[in-house]
């Protein structure tokens, strides 16, 4: 297999081929790379891990989100039918997204396979027509049904016998999941940022309450108190630093991401970070290298134009997302300059928000639907969120792809007790000032999140991202800024 030639299918820019397969190709065991958003990262690394397959290695792939699988699974099959080499290639996600038999109100959890005595679970057997690459999870389940059998328990078994598998970083976080797995090469972690927040919380009511259930048998218990019990062990079966917050009544455990990488090299030969926002590069070197001898590659451009993206800081005088400054006047003043752009530059147009109350409060003024999941969006303008669904690496299209996407603010998180929390515990772990890295994260999760939002728009074709925020005018991001 020829991965230049492979590659050159996907009008992929030959210099961040050659930089990327020079970095994957490294000796250290540890690599992290940062490659702009749309750059093809994602493709390049699946494309080297079906070349190691013909090699006999085994690599895992993982993805923050469910949807994200779905569109690995879609890249896989294309880079196969150009190479025309074939191997086989299992996805794997949890037992919420693969159940054939829910509870009739409410979403599975662990612990309902035995609650329910569902009549697949004890039906783990592999089928003649798995595919060498499903089509998609649906594929997945509808195997599952016609022959009996649970998708999830399906995959499983698959995926022992996978040159690739495709899964979610869930299985790279846990351990028992990771072990399910199967022994693996290479572990490759695709938007590796979002290992930087690795906490698990509980409420301390179900905390209580799933001690107590803890010793009675599972046929006794309600439903509700059956789920309750399956978040309890799954928090006490979970790995770090515990954190009561008494004043927000509930727990969490905290684990420094050196932690699991030290733990994940010791059962993989390589760990892959990718991501488009492994930024700043001393802070990611702190938080996931410290005292391992890793190669780090940053492909130049943060936020950047391509010939089909187009990217602008919108600045007028006060308009800001800040809390403090939320008020009707602000959101009338958001409205009116988003029917402006509209005007300006067209539809379809995705307006991103930086919480469900904000989008309300523009979905009032504008009259767009304020959308949860791009499967859901009807029109040619809606509203969404940052950080959720429309901002993860997938296409969005409201019939027709977006020629503008507005982002409604700098995506600064709250500074939550439990961000404080974690900060504390990621303080002590590496022996560093609380304030300095308390304040470098937060810088590095809004670009992230501004990053990973700018994505959506200029993929297939030309389109403008505008970011609407008076304090982006003070950041050295490098982006043309129209002063209003």
């Amino acid at each position: 297999m020829n991965i230049q030639e492979v590659l050159r299918g996907f009008s992929i820019d030959e210099n961040v081929v050659a930089r990327i397969l020079n970095a994957l190709d490294s000796e250290k065991r540890l690599v992290m790379i940062r490659a702009p958003a749309g750059s093809g990262k994602t493709t390049i690394v699946l494309c080297r891990a079906v070349e190691l397959a013909q090699r006999g290695l085994r690599t895992g792939v993982f993805f923050r989100t469910i949807s994200q699988v779905d569109y690995a699974l879609g890249l896989i099959r294309r880079i196969l039918r150009i190479s025309n080499v074939s191997v086989k290639v299992v996805p794997v996600v949890g037992k919420v997204r693969l159940c054939l038999n829910p509870p009739p109100d409410s979403d599975p959890f662990p612990k309902w396979c035995d609650y329910s005595k569902c009549p697949l679970r004890s039906r783990r057997k592999r089928v003649r027509e798995f595919p060498s690459v499903p089509e998609s999870l649906e594929q997945l389940m509808n195997i599952g049904r016609s022959n009996g059998v649970c998708p999830y328990y399906l995959s499983l078994s698959e995926a022992e016998k996978a040159d690739i598998v495709i899964a979610t970083q869930a299985f790279f976080i846990n351990d028992k999941l990771m072990e399910m797995l199967g022994k693996l090469d290479i572990a490759v972690v695709d938007e590796a940022h979002g290992l930087m927040h690795l906490i698990t919380e509980i409420s301390e009511e179900e905390y209580r309450r799933g001690r107590e259930l803890s010793s009675m048998r599972l046929e006794d218990m309600s439903i509700e108190d059956a789920g309750i019990l399956s978040r309890y062990e799954d928090y006490v079966d979970t790995d770090g630093d515990e954190v009561v917050l008494r004043g927000e009544g509930k727990r969490l455990k905290v684990v420094p991401p050196i932690r699991l990488i030290r733990k994940r090299l010791e059962s993989v030969k390589k760990i892959i970070l990718v991501s488009a926002t492994i930024y700043p590069t001393g802070l990611f070197g702190l938080l996931f290298a410290r005292g391992i001898d890793a190669e780090i590659e940053v492909i130049p451009g943060l936020i950047r134009e391509t010939e089909k993206r187009k990217i602008l800081g919108v600045v007028v005088e006060d308009l800001s997302s800040k809390r403090e400054l939320r008020t009707p006047r602000q959101y009338d003043r958001y409205a009116y300059v988003i029917r402006k752009l509209i005007e300006r530059i067209g539809k379809p147009a995705l307006i991103l928000a930086p919480g469900y109350e904000f989008a309300q409060e523009l979905s009032k003024r504008l009259g767009f639907p304020v959308c949860r999941d791009p499967r859901e969006a009807r029109g040619d303008a809606v509203i969404g969120v940052l950080r959720g669904r429309f901002s993860e690496g997938i296409e969005v299209d409201l019939g027709a792809p977006l020629r503008l996407l507005v982002i409604t603010g700098l995506p600064y998180r709250p500074r939550s007790p439990e961000f404080l929390s974690m900060v504390k515990v990621y303080a002590r772990e590496y022996g560093v000032d609380f304030y300095e890295l308390a304040r470098a994260i937060e810088e590095s999760d809004m670009i992230s999140a501004l990053i990973q939002a700018l994505g959506r728009v200029g993929r297939r074709e030309k389109g403008v991202g505008v970011i609407l925020d008076s304090r982006i005018r003070k950041k050295n991001f490098g982006m043309k800024l129209v002063i209003i």
